[in-house]
């Protein structure tokens, strides 16, 4: 209930950035964790965990486990450098994402898989050729145990922009392709039906952003794997992370406009 009106006054003061249907997708995901009304009334709570890392979909978040960028990647290569040393030895070992298996094992033992997620970081990562975690970094607020549960920085890594342009991007390319694919077997009617679609009237914006999101994340990427201190490089990611949520705004704010 807390949730809902939350959301509400989200919707009530948020103006063009929380619309109506952001606000019944909301308070849809919040019935159906509580009241089981989609695919949790289905499966078992004990088999959620799996089907949610087959699906590459976090219920609880609403966002990919694996982002778009790396689903280009070999399983065993999708992670950061805050994914648990552990889970990546492990993942490249079976050839899985490192990153589902930190979901898995979340999702089943809850904050005791955490820990024992980070006690494996503590133990592989010296003895792996990997950048230091960082998440160790306790001069940021949200990596301090427990606060971090609940206080975070502004510029934090990722924000629901993040996530909002990536599932517009995939939209976009999936109305692109079918587009293509309607011209290329001679189906003109609808191929001119997909020429006026909202997600058509976004291709140019999500290309164009789309290059400008992946040359800062290149950037982050590199940064986070340089082996200097966390303090040395943190100033700059701050400024890469501010960056990249800015332009997903950007682009979410120029995106509804042309809704």
């Amino acid at each position: 209930l807390a949730s809902v009106v939350e959301r509400g006054t989200e919707l009530a003061f948020g103006g063009d950035d929380f619309r109506l249907k952001d606000f019944a997708k909301q308070v849809y995901a919040i019935l159906d964790d509580q009241l089981e009304l989609g695919i949790s009334s289905l499966a078992p709570q004990m088999f959620m965990p799996a089907i949610e890392a087959s699906f590459n979909y976090d219920t609880f978040r609403q966002r990919n486990i694996d982002n778009m960028a790396q689903e280009r990647l070999p399983a065993g290569e999708r992670f950061t450098t805050s994914t648990s040393a552990g889970a990546i030895a492990l993942g490249r070992a079976l050839d899985v994402s490192p990153q589902r298996i930190e979901h898995l094992a979340s999702g089943y033992f809850g904050w005791l898989g955490v820990q024992a997620l980070n006690v494996a970081d503590y133990l592989v990562r010296p003895l792996s050729n990997l950048p230091e975690n960082p998440r160790r970094d306790i001069t940021r607020i949200d990596n301090i145990f427990v606060v971090g549960d609940f206080v975070k920085e502004p510029n934090a890594r990722s924000s629901k922009y993040i996530q909002r342009f990536y599932d517009m991007q995939k939209e976009v390319n999936q109305v692109y392709a079918a587009y293509n694919q309607a011209r290329a077997t001679g189906d003109m009617e609808r191929a001119s039906d997909l020429s006026r679609s909202d997600e058509a009237r976004l291709y140019g914006l999500a290309r164009g952003a789309n290059k400008e999101m992946t040359k800062i994340t290149q950037r982050i990427r590199a940064l986070e794997r340089d082996h200097r201190p966390m303090d040395e490089k943190r100033a700059q990611l701050d400024e890469l992370y501010r960056l990249r949520n800015q332009l997903a705004a950007i682009t979410d704010q120029r995106a509804r406009a042309l809704q």
